[in-house]
């Protein structure tokens, strides 16, 4: 799979990581910035994480804090 066929595959859908990161002018805020990922299905809170995609976007953008929902636990980075 190339590079341009695997982000072909994310535009179907709407990454709120993403959504989030490109919505803020100022990129230099995200440096200490924390973004919280949870995941409802049903109207209930299932285990999420990041995409391959919005991972690497909050690599890149550099988070501060990054937390997600493994096993009804919050998990920071």
């Amino acid at each position: 799979m190339s590079h341009s066929d695997f982000y072909y595959i994310y535009k179907r859908s709407i990454h709120s990581e993403k959504n989030v990161i490109m919505s803020i002018k100022n990129k230099s805020l995200l440096a200490s910035s924390k973004i919280v990922i949870v995941r409802l299905s049903d109207g209930q809170i299932i285990p999420a994480k990041p995409c391959v995609m919005c991972q690497n976007l909050l690599d890149k953008y550099k988070l501060c804090k990054i937390c997600i929902l493994n096993e009804n636990k919050i998990v920071k980075s």
